[in-house]
């Protein structure tokens, strides 16, 4: 077998394991998820490590809370729920990526599970997004633009 064919199987070989791991942490991302209670047990959240909550459990003793105090009891417990389900996809991104967790580590943005994308910087996050314009400057005011 020449050396250029023993290359090209070497990288072919990487190339599936690299693919494999990537397999296996997609996997691990969609599953990972974190769950945590209020102190006074009125609120439970589970949350991905992304920080999208995917389940809000409110017991009859939140509802005699004032709106206040409720408000930061959730907001409180998704943090907590979020960052439950961050460290447990460090635990399991970890030994998958080997001496690439820390570069995983931080592509994931802290408390927002954004992954910067090729051009976007990691550090910075996404671009803005548009916001609309509540000043009722437009050319359409009330009125659609769709004919």
């Amino acid at each position: 077998m020449s050396e250029i064919s023993e290359r090209m199987e070497q990288l072919m070989r990487n190339v599936q394991e690299q693919a494999a791991k990537a397999d296996e942490l997609q996997s691990a991302v969609e599953n990972v998820r974190g769950t945590a209670t209020s102190a006074d047990r009125s609120v439970t959240v589970t949350a991905a490590s992304s920080g999208a909550v995917l389940d809000l459990q409110l017991d009859a003793q939140a509802a005699r809370q004032s709106h206040v105090v409720l408000q930061k009891t959730i907001l409180s417990t998704i943090r907590e729920a979020t960052r439950n389900a961050a460290e447990q996809l460090d635990e399991v991104a970890e030994p998958l990526l080997g001496d690439q967790f820390g570069q995983f580590q931080h592509l994931m943005k802290a408390g927002t599970g954004h992954v910067a994308t090729p051009g976007e910087d990691a550090k910075t996050g996404p671009p803005p997004r548009f916001q609309a314009d509540d000043t009722g400057d437009d050319d359409f005011q009330d009125r659609t633009y769709l004919r």
